[in-house]
């Protein structure tokens, strides 16, 4: 009786992972080719592609991590308004702007980061100052070596929010539906801590 409820749960599992693949991989190939035209080079095809599929991957990590926000209105206001932001450089490429889609993508999180901050902090926000470290990885990626100066000034902007970090968040007062700092200084490790409980 067991070997045949557990054959039954496998083919129910295994038709379910058939069907999402079915659907996912039409989809993100979908995504992944927006803004990709015959007459583009292929190291500018590669380029968009990656652009998409970053833009993409991101704004779906950061859903989970919404709902963290979801008793502070102006900072799940400004969350759900940075996946938005960060599903635009899709779009930016199927209207054929595939520079300004790559630099949307490297000047929008910093700044969204840094409302951010300030909005869930008084004091220093720890946590949202080492999530820089990931967004130095963007323009190295997007632009890479080939596009050496446009690189050079992404990691610039990014430097120079870092540096104006704690002087711009001190500017931007604490929503007034967060009583502590410490319940939304860092969202992630609270994510993690709803998954496990």
């Amino acid at each position: 009786m067991l070997k045949a409820l557990s054959k039954s749960l496998n083919a129910k599992k295994n038709a379910l992972s058939q069907t999402l693949v079915r659907w996912v991989r039409p989809l993100w190939s979908w995504v992944s080719k927006q803004g990709i035209t015959d007459t583009l080079p292929e190291d500018r095809r590669s380029k968009i592609i990656l652009t998409n599929r970053l833009a993409a991957t991101v704004s779906l990590m950061l859903i989970g991590p919404l709902f963290n926000y979801i008793q502070v209105l102006d900072a799940f206001i400004l969350h759900f308004l940075a996946i938005l932001s960060y599903l635009m450089p899709i779009f930016i490429n199927r209207w054929g702007w595939h520079s300004m889609a790559r630099w949307w993508f490297v000047l929008t999180p910093p700044v969204f980061n840094l409302m951010g901050a300030g909005l869930l902090t008084e004091g220093p926000a720890s946590a949202a100052k080492i999530s820089f470290m990931s967004m130095i990885i963007l323009p190295i990626l997007l632009f890479q070596i080939t596009e050496w100066f446009q690189m050079l000034l992404g990691l610039g902007w990014i430097f120079l929010t870092v540096l104006s970090f704690d002087y711009v968040t001190d500017l931007i007062p604490r929503s007034a539906w967060i009583a502590n700092d410490a319940h939304y200084d860092n969202p992630q490790i609270a994510h993690i801590g709803i998954i496990r409980g």
